[in-house]
């Protein structure tokens, strides 16, 4: 062993471990996964919410079915919010790094 050998040996002696590439990629799948589900449930909740409401209000007839229709409509625009603006602000964090 040369002294350049013995050196570097002695320099990563207490040099941290090397970084595990594939840690990294199941780290950031494991969170993917996490917020692809929590999307997925948010969806289908607010699936089901506008097919109850839709349900009640064309059972109602009359006024109730346009206060239904007004309803069914901020309740898309609220569900539309709540999954796709967290969403599109992380496009835009991402895109302003």
């Amino acid at each position: 062993m040369t002294v350049d050998e013995r050196i570097a040996a002695a320099l990563q002696h207490d040099a941290p471990p090397p970084r595990d590439p594939l840690f990294r990629v199941q780290l950031l799948e494991r969170a993917e996964q996490r917020r692809f589900r929590r999307r997925t449930q948010q969806c289908g909740a607010g699936g089901v919410t506008i097919a109850v409401v839709s349900a009640f209000t064309l059972a109602a007839g009359g006024d109730a079915y346009a206060a239904g229709g007004v309803l069914l409509f901020a309740l898309v625009l609220v569900t539309g919010a709540v999954v796709v603006v967290p969403e599109f602000g992380r496009l835009l964090r991402r895109l302003s790094i």
